[in-house]
């Protein structure tokens, strides 16, 4: 084969050969070596390159201080005791180390201990879980009691804006209804006051019919006195003082001797004749 590829006698393929075996020992040794390495790899249906790959994989185990055969047997192991149990392929398995490596990174969790930070965060929510149906059973018996429903409420809810501000409404509305009673009590007030001030001011309309006023030459005739002449003429004396000034001394005096009597009647006839209203 060599003869037809390179195109040279099977003398001068002979002569090659034997000067490299009359080399040395070790050069004949290593070119025997990487004869039968080559027709081995020829026989397995295998490259030269396809023996990269173990070759590293044969340094990652002497750098872990690890044999080949450890590997074999853990390997062995692992799938007659999980994978054909579990159905579960070593392609399957070394993805799963993998990821659970990562979580463990990403959590800053060791991989030792990740599976009982699991089932601790398993119990949590178990925990969360009965917490939460307790507090559903706590809601169906207050609305069971107080005779609602969740569609009630979510009404209520729902018009809640609209009842605060009727809530509001309804405190202006009793506001003013305070302000008005409390007018109303002032103006009823207010109005007592000017009663009793008009009472002061009213004429005694009985009293005033037993007054009369002496007409006539002799003064024989006797004329009552006029309600409104009577006001405007105190409403006179009240604003022109000067106009009555010979008359108020008597009047004074006379007001003053009935302060004096209050024990007296109030019903005086008018008798003397210097105490009378001539015309």
């Amino acid at each position: 084969m060599i003869v037809n590829k390179c195109s040279v006698g099977a003398g001068t393929i002979s002569n090659i050969i034997s000067s490299a075996r009359e080399g040395s020992d070790t050069s004949s040794y290593d070119f025997d070596l990487v004869r039968e390495m080559g027709l081995a790899l020829k026989r397995e249906g295998l490259s030269i390159d396809e023996l990269v790959s173990p070759k590293r994989f044969h340094g990652i185990l002497n750098k872990r201080g690890l044999e080949a055969e450890q590997i074999e047997l853990l390997v062995d192991e692992l799938d007659s005791h999980f994978f054909k149990k579990r159905g579960l392929t070593i392609e399957g398995y070394v993805d799963t180390i993998i990821k659970l490596s990562e979580i463990s990174t990403k959590l800053e969790i060791p991989l030792e201990n990740l599976f009982d930070s699991v089932e601790e965060k398993i119990r949590e929510r178990q925990t969360l879980v009965e917490e939460i149906e307790n507090l559903e059973r706590k809601k169906i018996i207050t609305l069971h009691n107080n005779a609602t429903t969740i569609e009630v409420l979510e009404e209520y809810k729902k018009d809640r804006p609209l009842i605060e501000r009727y809530e509001i409404m309804e405190k202006r509305f009793h506001s003013r209804d305070l302000d008005c009673e409390n007018l109303d009590r002032r103006l009823q007030d207010e109005m007592l006051e000017r009663r009793k001030d008009n009472s002061r001011w009213e004429i005694n309309n009985q009293e005033l019919e037993c007054i009369t006023i002496k007409r006539g030459a002799k003064g024989k005739d006797q004329q009552s006195i006029n309600p409104e002449d009577y006001t405007n003429m105190v409403q006179d004396l009240l604003n022109s003082p000067l106009k009555y000034k010979d008359t108020i001394p008597s009047l004074m005096r006379r007001y003053n001797r009935l302060k004096v009597n209050t024990h007296q009647t109030s019903v005086y006839g008018i008798t003397d004749d210097s105490d009378q209203i001539t015309n």
